[in-house]
């Protein structure tokens, strides 16, 4: 683990000395592209751009940084997760084990779950057959309903199983807590990449563009941890006929949401501020 820290410390001096040299030498790449502009927009024919500005290198090496400080701290990251959910749900004795992943150890939460009996699933059945009926007959807009079906319909799903086949059920909150702690982990490696390259075409300054991929990051890795609490809670105290809906409709699906949202605020920000500017935006065919 310390040589895979040196090496990403290495880079990190490398960027930063290439940044020295990129502001001391004001090395510039042309970035805006020949394009036929025109003065009369017919909507259905147009789109709009963003001109770049010519420190796009600059910018792409700042917005790797953030991808360096998850490398250096997600193994710690993933032990502060799981002592949290020691913490929150008063567990005693937890056991915390050790996995590899990647070239780092992460950590995992050694604990008990809770098997649903018979009738448990039984219920659960009943009440999961029940609101599909009720949600296709209801006047909620489809979108809605079409996700509440889609919630409700793994829930079912897992009922079944638990009624005819609980023993052959591989999974525990061990397992549960690899899983969703290597997806959160790989996550957080891929946001900095998705936010380089949503980013570095925008026109705005270094910092700002730093700044929302940290503060996405940053946001990742709180609304992860609780996350996390909230489903090791569920699992243990309710049941793992949960376990596939806590994955599938509540796990990584709902990542691109917070993602998406924060990079649309930024780029509303940038359209309202140039919003008269001919050199940032152009409609072209």
């Amino acid at each position: 683990m310390n040589i895979f820290i040196l090496v990403i410390c290495g880079f990190v001096w490398i960027k930063i000395v290439l940044l020295i040299n990129l502001q001391y030498f004001q090395v510039k790449i042309p970035a805006i592209l020949k394009l036929n502009t025109k003065h009369v927009i017919y909507p259905h024919r147009s789109y709009r751009i963003t001109s770049t500005n010519g420190d796009i290198l600059k910018h792409a090496i700042i917005l790797l940084f953030p991808l360096d400080l998850v490398l250096i701290s997600f193994s710690s990251l993933t032990h502060y997760m799981n002592i949290l959910v020691s913490f929150v749900l008063n567990i005693k004795n937890t056991k915390i084990i050790e996995a590899k992943y990647i070239f780092c150890n992460i950590y995992l939460l050694d604990l008990a779950g809770k098997y649903p009996d018979t009738m448990q699933a039984v219920y659960i059945f009943i009440a999961a057959l029940a609101a599909i009926i009720l949600l296709l007959f209801s006047k909620i807009a489809i979108p809605i309903v079409s996700y509440l079906v889609y919630v409700i319909l793994i829930i079912l799903i897992s009922a079944v199983y638990f009624i005819f086949i609980p023993y052959a059920f591989p999974y525990n909150i061990t397992t549960f807590s690899e899983l969703y702690i290597k997806l959160q982990v790989s996550w957080w490696m891929i946001i900095p990449l998705v936010m380089l390259i949503s980013l570095l075409p925008l026109p705005s300054s270094g910092r700002v563009k730093l700044f929302i991929s940290l503060e996405t990051l940053l946001y990742s890795i709180i609304f992860g941890m609780v996350r996390y609490v909230v489903f090791i809670y569920i699992l243990k105290e309710y049941s793992y006929v949960f376990m596939a809906v806590l994955f599938f409709a509540f796990g990584p699906l709902v990542d691109f949401i917070y993602v998406i949202g924060i990079y649309s605020m930024h780029l509303s920000k940038i359209a309202q501020k140039n919003k008269t500017g001919i050199s940032e935006w152009r409609w072209v065919y």
